[in-house]
């Protein structure tokens, strides 16, 4: 399917949306959402799209990027405020205008909203795009692939590289470096590289903690390849690792394979929450794992759909979401398992393939030889 065609067909899609909703256009302006539409990827951009109008509203930094990406696009090179020259297309469009309520500033809202003329009405929005996004179709499948792969293929050679000395800073840019080398366009998001015992934070910063002071190491990585993403998360350990982690690395491995067994379309995503967090919950440790269980990833590394005790969502085929039950004692360290799975009709097709095992991990380090 060429660019225009998959522009063409998301355009219907979501313009019998707007029609179901009674709007006569949409105003898009998340970056995601008009790349997702028409393929343009440029920064301060905007997008009308109706029955009868389909305008991109950009500037002269972009004038051949547009006519590249978006060629079933009329293009509005605006010279002044984007707001502004916008709300002059939306009174030749007329009628109910929808916006991305959970985008659009409250200033640029000011300046769109009709002073005098009544020729068309501004409508909050939540979700139309994002409702189309929940569903990968094959070539965005093959891109978050893409995406994995540079990932993990990084996460190896800056392993193999990394030698006794580093600190978790210097990993982290390794491993961004590498995964570059294998065609990423960049790291989906500041790399997590976090030892005992500021493992225990989720989201921990790398710091100038040398990687051999704790028995493990947990990493929280993804690649960007293109415009889609991946987000994994590993432990690797080298030498004797403590036993408190290695009992919680044990109930965060059983609590993640419950998880992978319940996945399937037609399954609510509260459903395969529970089922982690009932493991971790009779182990003892419910308290120390605070988060979801997991999220989707495409175009954003976090993204509809949800698995959470308050997601709503029941899968679908074509769904791509993370899986990553987590404990994490303060004072102590944090073990997390993060794996990419593509939900089916017959389950949970896991899209990642490197080692879980912390220590084979290790093993692919110089670090303690």
């Amino acid at each position: 399917m060429s660019m225009s065609e998959e522009s063409a067909g998301r355009c219907a899609t979501l313009i019998r949306k707007m029609k179901k909703a009674g709007l006569s256009a949409c105003l898009i302006t998340k970056p995601e959402n008009i790349h997702y539409i028409c393929g343009f990827c440029g920064e301060d951009s905007w997008l009308v799209l109706g029955r009868k109008c389909r305008v991109l509203i950009t500037d002269s930094r972009f004038t051949e990027e547009a006519g590249r990406s978006a060629p079933d696009f009329d293009v509005h090179l605006r010279r002044g405020g984007i707001a502004a020259e916008t709300a002059e297309i939306l009174k030749k469009v007329g009628g109910r205008i929808g916006f991305e309520a959970n985008h659009l500033t409250v200033s640029a809202h000011e300046v769109l909203t009709p002073k005098r003329s009544k020729r068309y009405q501004l409508v909050a929005q939540t979700g139309l795009i994002e409702e189309m996004r929940l569903i990968k179709d094959a070539g965005e499948i093959a891109a978050i692939r893409r995406a994995i792969s540079a990932a993990e293929d990084g996460l190896k050679i800056a392993l193999s590289r990394t030698k006794k000395g580093a600190s978790e800073a210097e990993f982290a840019a390794t491993l961004d470096y590498w995964m570059r080398e294998q065609g990423a366009t960049g790291a989906a998001f500041p790399t997590i590289v976090a030892g005992e015992p500021l493992s225990s934070l989720p989201h921990a910063t790398p710091t100038d903690a040398r990687l051999y002071v704790s028995s493990t190491l947990l990493v929280d990585w993804g690649a960007r390849v293109g415009y889609y993403n991946s987000d994994l998360t590993r432990v690797v350990a080298w030498g004797k690792v403590t036993p408190r982690i290695a009992r919680i690395w044990g109930v965060v491995k059983a609590a993640q394979r419950e998880a992978l067994r319940t996945i399937r379309a037609g399954v609510s995503a509260v459903r395969v929450d529970a089922a982690a967090r009932r493991v971790i919950s009779q182990a003892g440790f419910g308290e120390f794992f605070g988060h979801g269980l997991g999220h989707g990833v495409g175009l954003e590394i976090h993204e509809g759909p949800t698995l959470s005790p308050r997601s709503k969502v029941r899968l679908k085929a074509g769904m791509v979401v993370t899986v990553e039950p987590g404990i994490y004692l303060p004072g102590i360290g944090g073990v997390r398992l993060e794996d990419m799975v593509l939900v089916t009709a017959r389950g949970a097709e896991i899209l990642t393939t490197v080692s879980r095992d912390p220590h084979v991990l290790g093993a692919l380090s110089r670090l303690g030889k």
